[in-house]
């Protein structure tokens, strides 16, 4: 899946989709709900790895792994997501 189409379903789950370049590689970051600063209301998922697309399929397996859980649609339910995530 393209970055562009996964920040589009992460949009409707009302998840955000945050990427640094770091000196050693790429960090990416799913934050439910898409908030600026993560809260006690928050979930974060995290992938880091030296190439970008691998440190966005980390974090985003993460995510999909969560939201295969009853805690996980909970959440998005609790956040007016769509549950629009794709494994």
């Amino acid at each position: 899946m393209r970055e562009d189409e996964m920040e589009a379903l992460l949009r409707i789950d009302g998840a955000g989709l945050r990427l640094r370049n770091t000196y050693a590689g790429y960090e990416a970051e799913i934050q439910l709900p898409a908030n600026p600063a993560p809260s006690a209301d928050s979930v974060l998922f995290t992938g880091f790895s030296p190439q970008r697309q691998d440190a966005i399929a980390q974090a985003w397996q993460k995510y999909q792994q969560f939201m295969n859980t009853k805690a996980g649609r909970a959440m998005l339910a609790d956040n007016n997501g769509q549950l629009m995530f794709r494994i």
